[in-house]
């Protein structure tokens, strides 16, 4: 009985040390996962270079802290993400290719998954796009200077576009930004008729980039062409502007004359040109209700008119809608903020504009500082001007002449900007119920007292009278020649 008796205590110690409580198991590796085991493509079926992957990992015995990615199972790159979209990159001459891609687990004790998901991804390389938007394109005729609008996109993700050419005519093709849509091209003035090369200007940038482009043609139709290449080195197909034609600045003309009349008004303004020899280039804004107005003011306008040193504007009250803005304003709205810097380095302008009363002091006070006006005058009444009446050279001035309109005419009167000069003032019919002055015009002068700004509330053309020489013909002339 002892005997026995020992041997089943033996046992049970053996049983029990065996049993014993605290004792640790090996710690589980995580395990990963993609959301999709795998891809079954082939030819132009395949994906293209933009693909959304996802992936999760779990661990038995703790948490995932983050995941390792790799495309070659050799070299790796944390994350903590379990989703993202990859643009990958075909080599060059190359559409189709197969990616290995690895994801694998890192769990809370820093233990990776030995095991790493594993997926091949069949792809196909798709071709970029370039286009002209035509909308936003020169008009039939352009003077100096052209700006087109653009875009490239590629369904495997625009990133992938990697360079965008143009190209004039039968000119070389030229690089330019991927990341300026906007672009415009300012001709060698030099050139009277013939081949021409240009400057570039990204959007409204004042300075061009070291970047001259050929193939253009003065006095003759112009196309511009465009072509995008993505990063496998696949060519877009090239797109082609609309045609228009480039005339370039006359040589001599130092004035830019905008008319925003009928022609039949503009004929009155360049028959006071002529007479007086001024030398000009001259662009229609007036024709077809304003739909001759450039696309873009700021760069197209503003380029062409800082190449001439004065500018001279006739304008009615009309308002003119845009193309690229939802503005429908005067005129002079669109001109205030490239007169203003026109004006910080020396150029100098002739306006004669009829201002409308119901115009808001908020709609007014966007272009009236860069015409030497504060405000229009809002004085109770209507201000009415007759053939009997005159309007009249403020003192420092009366060597001016005096001028009277043809008809009886209603019109706005102003009030004259801090650093401005009144310049003429206007005689006016007293039952009118006018309670205001009768200023009409203003002037500004540098700081060598040199005339800089000369603006008219009235629109000139209405004064011409008959005479030798007619008084506003003397007026225009003596401004732009002489003043200027």
């Amino acid at each position: 009985m002892a005997l026995r008796y020992l041997v089943f205590i033996l046992v049970l110690i053996v049983t029990l040390a065996g049993c014993r409580r605290g004792e640790l198991k090996p710690n589980e590796l995580p395990d990963t996962r993609l959301s999709i085991e795998s891809i079954n493509l082939s030819g132009e079926n395949r994906l293209n270079s933009q693909v959304r992957l996802s992936w999760y990992g779990t661990d038995q015995d703790g948490y995932i802290k983050g995941f390792e990615i790799s495309l070659d199972n050799q070299n790796w790159d944390f994350t903590t993400v379990q989703d993202s979209v990859f643009i990958f990159a075909l080599e060059t001459g190359s559409d189709t290719t197969d990616i290995d891609f690895y994801v694998r687990a890192i769990d809370n004790d820093n233990n990776t998954d030995p095991s790493p998901a594993y997926l091949s991804i069949p792809l196909k390389n798709s071709v970029p796009v370039a286009s002209f938007n035509d909308n936003l394109s020169p008009r039939d005729t352009a003077l100096c200077v052209s700006t087109f609008s653009w875009e490239a996109t590629d369904p495997d993700g625009d990133q992938t576009v990697q360079q965008v050419f143009v190209r004039f005519n039968n000119g070389q093709w030229t690089e330019i930004s991927t990341r300026e849509n906007l672009i415009s091209f300012v001709v060698d003035t030099s050139i009277g008729s013939g081949p021409a090369t240009a400057q570039l200007y990204y959007g409204r940038n004042d300075e061009p980039e070291n970047i001259t482009i050929d193939g253009l043609q003065v006095g003759a139709e112009n196309v511009l062409y465009i072509k995008a290449v993505d990063l496998a080195g696949s060519e877009s197909a090239v797109d082609t502007s609309q045609s228009f034609y480039l005339r370039n600045k006359t040589p001599g003309a130092d004035v830019l004359w905008v008319s925003a009349h009928t022609p039949n008004i503009a004929a009155a303004y360049r028959s006071f040109l002529n007479k007086e020899s001024v030398q000009y280039d001259f662009l229609d804004y007036g024709s077809d209700f304003g739909s001759r107005q450039p696309v873009y003011w700021d760069p197209t306008f503003k380029l062409i008119l800082n190449l001439y040193p004065k500018f001279f504007l006739d304008a009615p009250a009309s308002k003119f809608p845009n193309p690229v803005t939802p503005d429908d304003v005067v005129i002079l709205n669109y001109l205030a903020p490239i007169i203003q810097d026109y004006k910080s380095v020396g150029g100098k302008s002739l306006v004669t504009a009829s201002i409308d009363k119901t115009l808001a002091t908020n709609e007014v006070s966007a272009f009236a500082n860069a015409f030497a006006i504060e405000d229009i005058d809002r004085s109770n009444g209507f201000f009415r001007v007759r053939p009997i009446d005159s309007v009249q050279p403020q003192p420092g001035y009366l060597d001016y002449p005096l001028l009277q309109p043809k008809n009886t005419e209603i019109s706005t009167p102003v009030i004259v900007a801090a650093d401005a000069e009144e310049f003429y003032v206007a005689q006016f019919d007293p039952r009118g119920n006018w309670e205001g002055e009768g200023l009409v015009a203003t002037v500004r002068r540098d700081g060598n007292q040199k005339m800089t700004q000369v603006f008219f509330a009235v629109e000139l053309h209405a004064f011409h009278k008959t005479g030798a020489p007619e008084p506003v013909e003397e007026l225009i002339g003596r401004i732009l020649k002489d003043e200027f």
